[in-house]
């Protein structure tokens, strides 16, 4: 039985590349529009994350670095796009840095 983030199943190195084609320059998952939708942030105004994150279509900015409390800057080196994942056992972590040109997936159990 999973939970809300998570029951995804691939190999890091395949989220990497997935989320690299989804945001990354050459964008060959969605069209150039599509990518821009998923990444037009706004506050959650509700919940538990009211008011501290920003959420776009199943995208949110977050950082690899521990300097902000709230969304980092874009243009930073250690921001990337993504969303984790956890589930029973599982938590992951992945994404496209827009400074860097690169993605990553990170996934523990």
């Amino acid at each position: 039985m999973g939970w809300t983030c998570g029951n995804g199943l691939a190999s890091s190195r395949d989220v990497a590349r997935f989320y690299y084609d989804l945001l990354g320059p050459e964008k060959k998952i969605v069209s150039e529009e599509s990518a821009k939708i998923m990444q037009n942030f706004t506050t959650i105004d509700k919940g538990w994350a009211e008011g501290l994150l920003q959420y776009g279509g199943g995208l949110f900015p977050s950082t690899a670095g521990s300097k902000y409390t709230h969304t980092p800057p874009l243009n930073d080196s250690a921001t990337y796009i993504g969303h984790g994942g956890h589930t029973y056992g599982f938590q992951s972590a992945q994404g496209f840095f827009p400074a860097l040109n690169v993605s990553m997936s990170i996934n523990t159990n």
